[in-house]
């Protein structure tokens, strides 16, 4: 069953080193090695993006949650993954709001 909450949903992927996410508003369901927790404005996570994750928008509000990719050993943002990933994030998730109204 598509429901209108998982659509605009990340498929599941990883690549190396660390991501951030911050919840501005609404909520964020955020799946990491099969986990899955829902993030609400103002939480966030921190976890090694070597494993696997995914997320979605949870529920019909809107949600902003941008992300940072850092890689192993670095201290500063990989240079073109931070604006990349924020974007395609706020898109899929702008869309999928979009579309559940």
């Amino acid at each position: 069953m598509n429901r209108p909450e998982d659509q605009g949903a990340a498929e599941p992927h990883k690549h190396d080193g660390a991501e951030f996410i911050y919840v501005i508003d609404g909520a964020l369901a955020v799946v990491i090695g099969g986990e899955e927790t829902v993030l609400d404005a103002g939480d966030s996570v921190y976890f090694d993006s070597g494993r696997e994750h995914s997320y979605r928008r949870a529920g019909r509000a809107t949600c902003h949650a941008p992300s940072s990719s850092l890689r192993r050993g670095d201290a500063s943002p990989i240079a073109s993954r931070p604006q990349e990933r924020t974007a395609t994030v706020t898109q899929a998730l702008k869309t999928s709001s979009a579309s559940a109204t």
